[in-house]
């Protein structure tokens, strides 16, 4: 029965130490995680501190200047006499000069006694900020590799589609293209009307891509006239191609702008650059648009909004 208890009791212990393990393994990451903020808010309050600091010790700064001053009047004074009357027995140019120094000594190691711990916060809330800068930029690099892996795996996924089964086959894929029998009235050649059924492709919304926005009210470029509109958006894919031929590159966030709209973290990562892939900017006005009715009324002039997709070339901030 005893022992029952013992292998209990020892179970139980074993139990109570696993929750603890891993309850500090999870603060240990939640640390980690955190610790760019940490450093960054511990450095500025450091920084303020030692400011602090330093203006407390300005105060006091007075009285050691005037000792020293004093102490080095009393030594100029017994200098002054000792040219005139020439050396003493107990005192001497040279212990005039050996008393200036201990005098500039004992100043400076008061002044390093009252501004030494100020410093010494201000350098070490400078560490952390920068440290906070180094882990924030490690992290942005490793984020980038695997977004561009990512991007790369699917482009050469794309590629595979069009060797394999042709442009249209990725086009479909692409936008999710699919197709749907409709009944349709026709007239024959008698000119009566028939019912038939005939093939047609179908859009999925769902299958935009992530950098896709909806230029709209959300816009403060946009205006409730569909003309002025369709002119705006026209205009602004062409001030992007010509931004991209005059610098070689683009970001999508730039393009955000130009249209009014709010960037995104991934619009400074991605973007267009020249070389890399089809070497122009696309809103993707036109893409589509035979299918989709919003498209369709915005080119033709009917509708003030619309939802526009653009043809990236991928990341393109570690190239800049």
């Amino acid at each position: 029965m005893s022992n029952m208890i013992v292998k209990a009791a020892e179970f139980a212990g074993k139990a109570g130490n696993d929750k603890l393990q891993k309850a500090v393994a999870v603060a240990g990451a939640k640390l980690e995680k955190a610790a760019p903020t940490i450093f960054v808010v511990t450095g500025v309050v450091g920084l303020i501190g030692a400011g602090v600091l330093a203006c407390r010790s300005t105060l006091k700064v007075e009285d050691v200047i005037d000792k020293a001053k004093e102490q080095l009047d009393d030594v100029h004074y017994c200098e002054e006499r000792l040219k005139v009357h020439g050396p003493e027995p107990e005192y001497s140019l040279k212990d005039a000069q050996h008393d200036k120094a201990v005098v500039y000594a004992r100043t400076g190691l008061e002044l390093a006694k009252l501004y030494g711990p100020s410093v010494l916060l201000g350098a070490g809330s400078v560490i952390l900020i920068l440290s906070s800068h180094r882990m924030m930029e490690q992290r942005n690099t490793a984020l980038i590799g695997a977004y561009e892996m990512a991007a790369a795996g699917f482009k050469q996924y794309r590629n595979h589609i069009r060797e394999e089964y042709g442009e249209d086959a990725d086009r479909r894929a692409l936008y999710g293209l699919s197709t749907e029998k409709i009944e349709v009235e026709k007239e024959d050649k008698s000119g009566k009307k028939r019912k038939g059924k005939e093939e047609i492709e179908v859009f999925d919304p769902n299958s935009i891509s992530r950098y896709a926005v909806f230029f709209d009210e959300g816009s403060t470029q946009w205006e409730p006239n569909p003309e002025y509109n369709k002119a705006f958006v026209i205009g602004m894919q062409n001030t992007a191609n010509d931004l991209l031929h005059a610098n070689g590159y683009l970001f999508l966030n730039t393009v955000y702008r130009l249209l009014g709209l709010p960037e995104t973290s991934e619009g400074q990562l991605v973007g267009w650059m020249m070389g890399k892939g089809d070497d122009f900017v696309d809103f993707g006005i036109y893409d589509n648009a035979y299918l989709r009715t919003e498209k369709r009324d915005f080119v033709n002039g009917f509708e003030p909004s619309i939802l526009l997709d653009f043809n990236v070339d991928g990341v393109i901030y570690k190239e800049i």
